[in-house]
């Protein structure tokens, strides 16, 4: 049986790995990445909406005009709906469509050197001897990777964690489909009693709409998307949305064992009520990759973001009923809303 070796190997090649993968290249090292779908025709279901602060951190991460390439779209204001009533404030938001972004950062990887197998699936995770039993899905034929350490960002349903650690993640299902573009402004809708929304976020050409609930089902996704789009008068072919799930944020794991650490999605690492999943995979990926190369510990870089994730939440509940709350109290009556959305 082929094996195979490397310093870092990687499972998942998504945003979080392949950012991983593309400082620890950068860096000298010998970093593969395994993944389970087919790298570059694969296109992960995100809403794709991102802080503008993210702009610093791309180009730190990325190299200066990373933000100009990839050239994300200007959302104008945010719009969040409860029982007839609408709440607008402005953004500081924009959009971008994360294939575009994972494309992005797969690029980047394989031009600084880094190795990728996709069409893999891992059958096993031995972190402790430094072995992974893979499985070529092209070929049928088995492999094993030897490597000094393991890094798992395979996104809220990872293998490699329930592989090393034995347990699966915390995530709830999410879907998503694409439409035309009605409007410049994000839309998130709420719901009483659930800690999470449907939305509506526009991309430069087209737009994204979803739902998420934490602790939720994908009937529930199902019928609160089906309201938006009744809602905005858009008809969405069944077969047409996609499914994911989200970490729910309240079981982070960074690190398991000496040689084994967890980034991003895979690391439980989301705000349990605004989301910022794209920020977390970058900024993790960013902070492993200087404790790897002699940069301070993975665990005290990250502490602060663990403890607001943690805390996020624990609190999830009450943060969501304090914003439905403001929304009743604060927000336009029914009667407003459709001719806002600029229709008869």
């Amino acid at each position: 049986m082929k094996t195979m070796t490397c310093d870092f190997l990687i499972v998942g090649a998504g945003l979080s790995g392949c950012t991983l993968g593309v400082l620890l290249a950068r860096a000298g090292a010998d970093v593969l990445a395994l993944e389970l779908l087919d790298a570059k025709e694969k296109d992960k279901p995100c809403a794709g909406g991102i802080d503008r602060n993210l702009r610093s951190l791309l180009e730190e991460t990325f190299g200066r005009g990373a933000w100009d390439d990839l050239h994300p779209a200007h959302i104008d204001g945010m719009r969040f709906r409860m029982d007839g009533h609408e709440l607008r404030g402005g953004s500081r938001f924009c959009a971008l469509p994360r294939k575009q972004l994972d494309d992005y950062a797969l690029n980047l990887y394989t031009e600084a050197g880094g190795r990728l197998m996709d069409r893999v699936s891992v059958k096993a995770i031995d972190a402790a001897k430094g072995e992974a039993a893979c499985e070529c899905l092209r070929t049928g034929e088995p492999f094993t990777v030897q490597f000094r350490t393991v890094v798992g960002a395979d996104g809220a349903a990872s293998c490699a964690r329930r592989l090393i650690t034995g347990k699966k993640a915390s995530a709830a299902p999410a879907i998503e489909a694409s439409v035309p573009k009605l409007f410049d402004e994000l839309l998130l809708e709420h719901r009483y009693g659930e800690v999470g929304y449907a939305w509506y976020i526009p991309q430069r050409e087209s737009a994204t709409v979803g739902a998420w609930f934490r602790g939720g089902s994908v009937a529930l996704c199902r019928e609160a998307l089906g309201s938006l789009l009744r809602e905005l008068s858009i008809s969405v072919e069944p077969k047409a949305i996609r499914g994911a799930f989200i970490p729910s944020g309240d079981d982070v794991l960074l690190r398991a064992g000496e040689n084994a650490y967890f980034v991003g999605d895979a690391a439980g690492l989301i705000h349990a009520t605004l989301g910022g999943g794209i920020h977390y995979a970058i900024e993790s990926a960013q902070l492993l990759a200087s404790a790897l190369t002699g940069g301070q510990d993975y665990g005290r870089a990250m502490r602060s973001i663990a403890e607001d994730v943690a805390m996020v939440a624990r609190n999830a509940e009450k943060i969501q009923f304090l914003t439905n709350f403001r929304i009743l109290k604060k927000g336009l009556p029914a009667s407003s809303l459709t001719r806002r959305w600029g229709r008869p």
